[in-house]
């Protein structure tokens, strides 16, 4: 599968949030997660898993309130998660994979994939992405941003719940039953 074909899957999935902008007539789509986040955490994941355990997989679980990457592996001896939100040493699990990443330009530096993951996340607006590892594999939990600007008036609402207010807000989506 392309690069390509992974980024349009998650842009086709993702739920979006929309925005409205003072003077702009159109609404502006922004997806829940920050892509270029998911992007890094699957390159991470695809680098860091670990192929010997049979079965081992990546997985990619979309829910209304979250987004979680897996991959089979543990963190380096050594490595803690805690540190994974620090300057940490790079110690790829798969050392050609990563190298073969960093030449074809997927990798930009080395040790800074899960920094840059919070990185881009905040600098979007949403909370840092939380990192565990769970019985044998790595997963990285991506929650959404909270706030939904319309018209300049930020909202603390939940996916779920701008899902729904579309609904009220598009004559005929909403049933009866539903509103009461």
């Amino acid at each position: 599968m392309s690069r390509r074909f992974n980024m349009l899957f998650l842009t086709r999935h993702l739920p979006v949030a929309g925005r409205l902008q003072p003077g702009v007539f159109e609404r502006y789509d922004e997806p829940l997660f920050p892509t270029l986040a998911l992007r890094e955490a699957l390159v991470n994941a695809l680098c860091h898993r670990d192929y010997s355990a049979p079965g081992g997989s990546i997985s990619l679980a979309i829910y209304d309130d979250r987004l979680e990457i897996t991959n089979e592996g543990r963190l380096p001896e050594g490595l803690r998660v805690e540190d994974l939100k620090l300057d940490h040493p790079s110690r790829p699990r798969n050392p050609l994979i990563a190298r073969a990443f960093y030449l074809r330009k997927l990798v930009e530096e080395w040790g800074r994939g899960t920094l840059q993951i919070v990185e881009l996340c905040t600098k979007a607006g949403h909370p840092e992405p939380e990192f565990e590892e769970v019985g044998g594999s790595m997963l990285v939990r991506f929650l959404p941003g909270t706030t939904l600007a319309v018209a300049g008036v930020p909202l603390n609402l939940l996916q779920r719940q701008i899902v729904r207010l579309s609904q009220i807000v598009q004559p005929g989506l909403l049933a009866e039953t539903d509103a009461e």
